[in-house]
């Protein structure tokens, strides 16, 4: 009897105690899954600012216990000693809506259009005092692995304005182990070489070329500033593996460690777009080309040019068209520099239309280049087939994305609509920004580079991409 009167109570008991803990339960797994949201989306608040304070971010870089560090710990002074981490903080811009494709915020953030020009930092002014330069744009507080000491980098820009974006590319693929060669196109604006001889002499393996080019477009004058870059670099270091190129107006896309780790797996392969003309652009070396300096631009004449070098052929399929811009192997570079060959087709292709188009490619078909992919078979290497690694180009006539942004020279000219696709290419770097018609898009990729530098997560790469493009595939 009595056991039969206990358990109602108990049950009873037992339901008051559930229906007390219920609410409390569901209040906490709510405020774990919004908590998890928070962090892969950042802000909901519009009004949030989603950086700290600078003493804060100063104070946190300071922690050798927080690993989770948001932004860049960078600053942007001006005359009058206002500070900025950058745009994004001045205009309380959340990286991670942009990268999550957060439509409605995407569309708020492009409605109010940011640009360099709003900025309060002046570049003179830091580049003025080597120290402050190096601590204020954090140059000497990357993390580096053992393994990028052992694989240095020679990089080379190219430049002819924005000044600016030069600089915060380069401060993004600084490293001490690594060498930098610039070109700064002659017709640039007054002011900007010698700030950028400024930066450079702050840096013992920057070096900014006195000798200067004006570069006609589509001239031999575009690889001439690439023979420039490759001679210096050679002479001043002796250790590098790989020399890769950009224009002044690409952003990168991949860590400096994430960058070593992808040239590795091309065991000594060049990554140079490569494939055969087509039948209507012979016209390009059958007759010389000869400059217009009233119009900027290379015109054809009705002269026939010199013979192709015997070497190279468009029926054997030897004569081969790609991009100017690549990741080299020192030993090809050595290759283009000081082989008979390369100088004959360089002579050769100088009156040409677009040989900057040519020469890589071509070179790399001979069996006796170093880096060579194409000694068994021709295989087509095109950013348009998705398998040329050192960049990512939206032409008018790509198919796989449509430019939200504008188009130069058919090339698009990237935005923060982009940003959620850029952050998922397996490409080295991206071609083409402009400071001034966006400059949040590239102030977040910074941010983005920043913070996978330091957490060095490298789980969610695409590995298999790069072990089966078509110069790494059995390769051994």
């Amino acid at each position: 009897m009595g056991r039969h009167l206990t358990c109602p109570l108990r049950r009873s008991q037992l339901s008051y105690v559930v229906l007390f803990l219920l609410p409390v339960l569901f209040l906490g797994i709510s405020q774990r899954f919004s908590e998890r949201d928070h962090q892969i989306t950042g802000s909901i608040n519009p009004h949030e600012k989603p950086f700290m304070s600078i003493r804060d971010a100063r104070s946190e870089e300071n922690n050798q216990h927080d690993q989770k560090l948001r932004v860049p710990i960078r600053n942007t002074w001006d005359e009058e000693g206002n500070c900025w981490f950058s745009t994004l903080a001045e205009k309380q811009i959340n990286c991670k809506r942009l990268f999550v494709n957060d439509i409605p915020y995407i569309s708020q953030t492009a409605s109010n259009k940011v640009s360099a020009s709003v900025k309060t930092c002046s570049l003179d002014f830091l580049s003025s005092n080597c120290s402050r330069l190096k601590e204020v744009h954090g140059y000497t507080k990357w993390p580096i692995t053992q393994e990028e000491k052992d694989f240095p980098i020679a990089f080379a820009i190219k430049m002819h304005k924005a000044v600016g974006q030069t600089e915060q590319m380069l401060r993004t693929i600084w490293r001490p182990q690594n060498v930098y060669c610039i070109h700064v196109d002659k017709k640039a604006k007054p002011g900007i070489f010698e700030t950028v001889k400024n930066i450079g002499s702050c840096f013992d393996n920057v070096y900014v070329l006195e000798e200067r080019l004006d570069v006609m477009y589509t001239s031999i004058d575009m690889m001439q500033t690439d023979l420039m870059c490759m001679k210096k670099l050679l002479e001043v270091n002796s250790e590098w593996k790989y020399y890769i190129n950009f224009a002044g107006q690409e952003y990168i896309l991949k860590t400096n460690l994430e960058i070593v780790k992808i040239l590795k797996i091309l065991k000594g392969a060049n990554d140079i777009e490569s494939y055969p003309y087509s039948p209507t652009e012979y016209i390009r070396f059958q007759y010389v080309h000869k400059r217009s300096p009233e119009k900027g631009i290379l015109l054809k004449t009705e002269t026939l040019k010199s013979p192709i070098p015997s070497r190279f052929s468009v029926e054997a399929r030897t004569l081969r068209k790609g991009s100017m811009y690549g990741s080299f192997t020192r030993g090809f570079v050595d290759f283009v520099l000081n082989s008979e060959i390369a100088k004959e087709l360089i002579s050769w292709a100088a009156d040409m239309y677009a040989p900057e188009e040519l020469i890589w490619p071509s070179l790399s078909s001979l069996p006796e280049a170093p880096g060579n992919v194409l000694q068994d078979s021709y295989k087509y290497i095109k950013q348009v087939n998705h398998n040329f690694i050192s960049k990512a180009v939206t032409w008018k006539w790509t198919r796989a994305h449509r430019c939200v942004g504008q188009y130069v020279r058919s090339v698009c000219i990237y935005g923060i609509h982009e940003l959620s696709w850029l952050l998922i290419q397996p490409n080295i770097a991206a071609n083409k920004f402009d400071e001034e018609v966006d400059q949040v898009v590239i102030d977040c990729l910074e941010e983005s580079l920043y913070n996978r530098t330091f957490s060095q997560n490298l789980d969610n790469f695409n590995w298999y991409f790069y072990y089966h493009v078509p110069h790494v595939d059995g390769r051994d």
